[in-house]
């Protein structure tokens, strides 16, 4: 922390700024070099508060804003920076009460054969909060407030726990679903008992590991971590499949599809978008399917709309398919519906 008196903004900024050229400086240690990083955060007396404690505050409130827009950056705080806190706080009161009433819900959406769309392949269970005076709060706003706030390991247990139960009710009321999809927090696999944890839930179920896939993103294929491996290996040899999640669109090396037990790849709805107008799609695409096939892993192709990505998909041999062309994320009632509908006319291709 530093306190510069008579400090006007601009020369907190070129204060910052050399601080940050120096903090660049190469460093070598034990025949190593490495380049250290930082980033700054400003608040002014008295624009941006009257007391210390507001003006750390809104320090560290800049300091996280510019540790998120680039890495080695100053940020000046802001009001809207300020309001844009308070709002993310009142939403991680809020997430953390949801989870202690179990107020969210899941909703499930379809998967289906590419060969026979009116087959059920299997079902994602997705997260889904409707707050009280919010409304429905999207999960790409509840998600990364859930892992930066250390909540998603809870999510992420009461997400398993509710979609092996739903599983199981729908087994037991006769409804023939294959497997429930589940999404896993890359962060989970940093305790040494998740893999027992999951195990337990599907247990209290009187599930088995093929009944459920696991889906996890390719941060968890990126991370070495010996915790992380250890689970991995462990969901394996208990027989769990490992499903890997928006695949396309992230930076895992080809290599891990080859040393981790991957059994599904889900390719990413940007690429299924533009199947129909562009080549780039059609190429990687075409790319994915053969990699898959060589492997010998399934591709789930997530967002399909449209008859003509289904029938481009189909021609080129993708078998499973996930999209509002075939339903969209429903309550579990309204799943069951769907199912029924399905079992009357199993040739049905919506």
């Amino acid at each position: 922390m530093l306190l510069l008196s008579e400090c006007v903004t601009e020369k907190a900024v070129q204060t910052a700024q050399r601080v940050l050229h120096d903090m660049a400086q190469p460093l070598d240690i034990h025949g190593q070099t490495h380049e250290p990083h930082a980033s700054i955060g400003i608040a002014l007396f008295p624009t941006d508060g009257d007391t210390i404690d507001t003006l750390l505050r809104h320090a560290d409130q800049a300091m996280q804003q510019a540790k998120s827009d680039h890495r080695h950056s100053l940020q000046l705080f802001s009001a809207e920076m300020n309001r844009r806190a308070q709002e993310r706080a009142a939403l991680e009161r809020a997430l953390q009460q949801a989870l202690a009433e179990r107020s969210l819900t899941l909703h499930y959406q379809p998967q289906v054969l590419s060969s026979a769309p009116g087959i059920l392949h299997g079902v994602e269970a997705l997260a889904r909060w409707n707050h009280p005076e919010w409304g429905m709060v999207p999960p790409s706003q509840f998600i990364p407030v859930a892992e930066e706030a250390g909540l998603i390991h809870g999510l992420t247990l009461w997400l398993l726990e509710e979609a092996c139960g739903q599983l199981a009710a729908w087994r037991a009321a006769g409804h023939a679903v294959p497997c429930m999809a589940v999404n896993l927090s890359a962060r989970s696999f940093h305790r040494p008992e998740f893999a027992r944890e999951i195990g337990d839930a599907l247990e209290r179920h009187n599930l088995h590991p093929s009944d459920v896939l696991l889906e996890i993103t390719e941060s968890v294929m990126m991370d070495a971590q010996p915790v992380t491996v250890a689970n991995i290996q462990t969901l394996h040899r208990q027989g769990f499949k490992l499903s890997l999640d928006d695949f396309g669109t992230g930076y895992s090396s080809l290599s891990y599809l080859h040393r981790l037990p991957i059994s599904e790849l889900k390719l990413d709805m940007a690429f299924v978008q533009d199947l129909t107008t562009s080549p780039t799609a059609r190429a990687l695409t075409v790319s994915v399917l053969s990699i898959a096939n060589s492997l010998g892993m399934v591709v789930v192709a997530e967002g399909v709309e449209t008859v003509g990505q289904q029938q481009w998909l189909q021609a080129h041999g993708c078998p499973v398919m996930q999209g509002y062309l075939f339903g969209r994320p429903l309550a579990a009632k309204d799943l069951e519906v769907w199912l029924c509908a399905r079992a009357a006319t199993p040739t049905s291709s919506k």
